[in-house]
């Protein structure tokens, strides 16, 4: 959304420091509550109307407007705007800190992999359970327990923040995500492929909230929304990919192909988290 990264650089604006974590831990858990429940009310809707989850969709942007438009604190900083410098300048200056802020430039060497590994798998998955013939029931089943282990993990996430630094979240998902993606070629057949996946999506909330709150913390005020976009162009981008690859692995390869392929991905961002003295100097945010 176009959006998500003027809010996420607002949070260090509306809650203290010590409790940005924490906020963006329950941004996590919302994000994937909403996911979980929307598809089926979609569903509803439609079945009321074709034009109504559309007037319900628009009404949902009104309401998101109204609860903007209550917030009485500052979302940014003040900043003199009689200065202003052209737009590739603003870019060139976002780039500039994230290359050479040790934190920042290995967490955008290690998003790309770690999203197209991530995201792959769960593409994948779902075109080897329709190549053994599974109904959509059962497919939306192994969406399901992906969705759930998301959203536990989110629940969770304030939790972990404050038992596991971040620089231990980035560590444990790329390096454990290795074997848990190999287990799943012997899981293929069947909904419990995503079952490794789901353990992988657990820390994915926690990882997130302590990563954004890092940056929260020691990007400037004026950068946060350039250096938020480099690094969700890196993992997003990525990400866009994996489809693409993933079908190619499966059509040639099969589930084997799909699972050594992906694990391979993760195997990169993990050799980047365990070797980037970036991410090893990370300062744990207080919560």
């Amino acid at each position: 959304m176009p959006f998500m990264n003027a809010a996420m650089a607002s949070v260090r604006n509306l809650v203290p420091p010590a409790q940005v974590p924490g906020a963006m831990a329950r941004n996590e858990a919302r994000q994937y509550a909403v996911s979980l429940v929307g598809p089926p009310l979609g569903g509803v809707a439609f079945g009321l109307g074709r034009a109504v989850p559309f007037l319900t969709n628009a009404v949902s942007y009104l309401l998101s407007l109204g609860s903007l438009l209550l917030i009485r604190r500052p979302l940014q900083e003040p900043r003199d705007h009689s200065a202003t410098a052209p737009v590739l300048h603003d870019l060139g200056e976002g780039l500039r800190f994230v290359m050479r802020d040790p934190f920042t430039r290995a967490a955008v060497l290690i998003a790309g992999p770690l999203n197209l590994g991530f995201n792959g798998i769960l593409f994948g998955i779902v075109l080897v359970l329709r190549g053994h013939g599974l109904s959509p029931t059962l497919i939306g089943s192994a969406e399901t327990i992906f969705g759930v282990g998301g959203l536990l993990g989110a629940i969770c996430a304030s939790w972990l923040t404050r038992r596991f630094t971040t620089p231990m979240l980035i560590r444990a998902i790329c390096v454990a995500g290795v074997p848990l993606l190999l287990i799943v070629r012997p899981l293929s057949s069947s909904p419990a492929a995503t079952v490794p996946v789901a353990l992988l999506a657990f820390l994915a909330p926690a990882l997130n909230a302590g990563l954004f709150g890092h940056l929260a913390a020691v990007v400037p005020d004026r950068l946060q929304g350039r250096v938020l976009s480099a690094l969700i162009f890196s993992a997003m981008g990525m990400a866009s990919v994996a489809p693409v690859a993933a079908g190619v692995l499966v059509h040639h390869f099969g589930a084997t192909g799909l699972t050594i392929g992906t694990a391979g991905c993760l195997a990169v961002a993990a050799t980047a988290a365990l070797t980037s003295r970036g991410i090893g100097r990370i300062n744990a945010v207080a919560t």
